[in-house]
């Protein structure tokens, strides 16, 4: 449980690109972009660095349903209308990040496949929008775990956007952390490092020091430096990260992303506390860390539950065992009643029958 499992999460907002191009750098999870890359664990256990702006199941919670809490209404997109695609764009692209957000992986690349072709012939290479269909189709990969193919993909969306938007502009930054947050998931750390510094000095130049998207890349960077076993500026990293994320939960009190994010980094830091056997300091970020959690969450999310296994740790490690043994009996309460509803649930459908 000490070593940092790098995984990507999958918290999709609309980290895809609408037409025209949607991808911003200074959107947050729930809005157009999500700007989710961060690296979590997402099952009961001692918790894993969390990098965010890439893709969490956690997260995806805000975003699979339309703002009235329904099921969004996939539109019938057929092969003549995808052969010609002129006058049905807006109906394919809705219907391919919907499709995404399904985890209906090839539905969705083969639609964005189908509206790059299309936008190379209307507008050229180097029109935006070609880059950010280039970074739709890195989404597909990444979520689907391929990451070589994501990797190339968003590299390529980041030398389009260059070329048709400047080299500091803010969707430039979007699909530089992409690009970071694969080759995390590569293990390819130097490089990764490099991508998040990139990405960190442009978010500075475009939205400021205290922005929460400025947040988020140092979160990231933290995540890379744990990675490399170097705790010392991986926690400097971290500890950056929350005051810039507490410093914007002022500005917004009510913001359920910049609540998450502060989670993300205060487990990040409950983490690193375990590691380096601060055990105290552990248990304090991972009880604040809970307690936002269970204003975002269900009792039984696997979040919390992660959580709460991981603070029982640190209050046993520090000879705090009743403290403890509360908190693995709460959690077999959770799951225990999680368990009951599911088998009223099964009981219901059979009766139905």
């Amino acid at each position: 449980g000490d070593v940092p499992s790098v995984m990507a999460c999958s918290s999709l907002g609309s980290d895809f690109s609408s037409v025209p191009s949607n991808i911003s750098g200074d959107h947050a999870y729930g809005d157009d972009v999500n700007e989710d890359d961060t690296v979590f664990s997402n099952g009961c256990g001692i918790t894993a660095i969390r990098t965010l702006e890439g893709c969490s199941d956690a997260e995806e919670d805000f975003s699979n349903n339309d703002v009235n809490g329904k099921q969004q209404f996939i539109p019938i997109i057929t092969q003549e209308m995808l052969s010609c695609p002129d006058e049905h764009v807006l109906e394919i692209q809705k219907a391919a990040e919907i499709n995404l957000k399904r985890n209906a992986f090839n539905k969705a690349l083969n639609m964005y496949e189908h509206l790059l072709q299309y936008y190379h012939g209307k507008f050229g290479e180097s029109h935006h929008i070609v880059g950010s269909a280039l970074h739709s189709i890195g989404m597909i990969y990444l979520k689907a775990g391929d990451f070589e193919e994501a990797l190339e993909a968003f590299q390529n969306a980041v030398r389009n956007s260059k070329n048709a938007l400047g080299e500091d502009h803010p969707d430039v930054s979007v699909s530089v952390m992409k690009v970071g947050l694969v080759q995390l998931n590569l293990r390819q750390f130097d490089d990764a490092l490099l991508s998040f510094k990139l990405a960190l000095a442009m978010r500075r130049k475009n939205l400021g020091k205290t922005h929460i998207l400025t947040a988020k890349v140092l979160n990231n960077i933290g995540c890379v430096y744990a990675e490399q076993k170097d705790f010392t500026r991986s926690l400097y990293a971290f500890e950056k990260a929350l005051d810039t994320e507490r410093s914007a939960l002022v500005e917004n009190p009510t913001e359920n992303t910049i609540r998450f994010s502060m989670v993300t980094s205060l487990c990040n830091l409950g983490f690193l506390y375990r590691r380096r056997g601060m055990y105290e300091k552990c248990a304090i970020v991972l009880r604040e860390a809970l307690s936002i959690q269970e204003t975002l969450f269900e009792s039984h999310h696997p979040s919390i539950l992660s959580t709460l296994y991981t603070l029982a740790d640190a209050e046993s490690m520090r000879h705090e065992h009743s403290t403890a043994l509360g908190l693995y009996t709460k959690i077999i309460s959770v799951l225990s009643f999680d368990n009951e509803e599911k088998n009223e649930e099964h009981r219901a459908v059979v009766f139905t029958r």
